[in-house]
């Protein structure tokens, strides 16, 4: 695997991808990124089994491959870089070479088999909620009883106001005046 991105989209797409992964992860794999080099430029993913996230970016791809490695430590290395081309090259034993400039990184990984499979999702077949009256009125209004009466918590989105009161509602789409 062999790659040259720019500093900035790499730097944007680990920013984005890495809130996914775990500082203590229960398997060791899951703190590292998969590194993906192809045909549409790079893929970026992590997960921690119950979140998946991926991302890709423009880059020109020497060679394709992947690895996976270290979230942090990739992070940490890429946003340290000058703002220029950044290169990276797989050696053997799973090994990558970053360098940018007259910079010059050696970081060890893991093979890709390791890391959990991205499931394969049909976004065609994906179902498409609109906002419409009811929904966007139900995620506006929340109403908490207790033994007083009851506390309403109404928000637009933009702003937030608190009601309490003992007297009741006529209607759903009565709101308590507070």
């Amino acid at each position: 695997m062999e790659f040259v991105i720019k500093k900035s989209d790499l730097v944007r797409e680990l920013q984005t991808v890495t809130g996914v992964v775990e500082k203590r992860a229960t398997l060791p794999i899951l703190a590292n990124l998969l590194i993906e080099a192809g045909p549409q430029g790079l893929s970026v993913g992590a997960s921690d089994l119950e979140v998946t996230i991926r991302g890709t970016a423009k880059a020109t791809v020497v060679k394709p491959g992947s690895v996976t490695l270290p979230a942090g430590k990739l992070y940490e290395i890429a946003r340290s870089l000058n703002d220029s081309d950044v290169q990276f090259k797989l050696l053997e034993r799973h090994m990558v070479a970053i360098s940018c400039e007259r910079t010059r990184y050696k970081i060890a990984g893991q093979a890709r088999d390791e890391f959990p499979k991205f499931p394969d999702l049909d976004v065609t077949k994906v179902p498409r909620v609109g906002i419409s009256d009811t929904l966007s009125y139900a995620m506006g209004w929340v109403v908490q009883s207790t033994p007083n009466g009851r506390i309403a918590v109404i928000s637009s989105g933009k702003k937030h106001s608190r009601c309490a009161g003992t007297t009741a509602c006529s209607s759903r789409r009565e709101r308590p005046a507070c």
